[in-house]
């Protein structure tokens, strides 16, 4: 696992976790956009899933 993963995984507030998705470079979040998905989900840090779905939403249309 990556450390950068085990961090989310470990974070001890929304705070921490919203950091960990701040840092993250897109090729990291692309590869394991699901792993953090499920992150934020179980973490209960809502606008953490958003901010994903907003950075995918960006690259999708930055692919056409």
């Amino acid at each position: 696992m990556l450390p950068i993963i085990r961090q989310m995984h470990d974070a001890e507030s929304d705070e921490a976790r919203a950091g960990v998705l701040l840092q993250l470079p897109d090729v990291v979040l692309v590869r394991h956009v699901a792993v953090f998905a499920k992150a934020c989900r179980q973490g209960g840090l809502e606008l953490g899933d958003l901010f994903i779905d907003m950075r995918r939403a960006e690259w999708l249309e930055a692919a056409e």
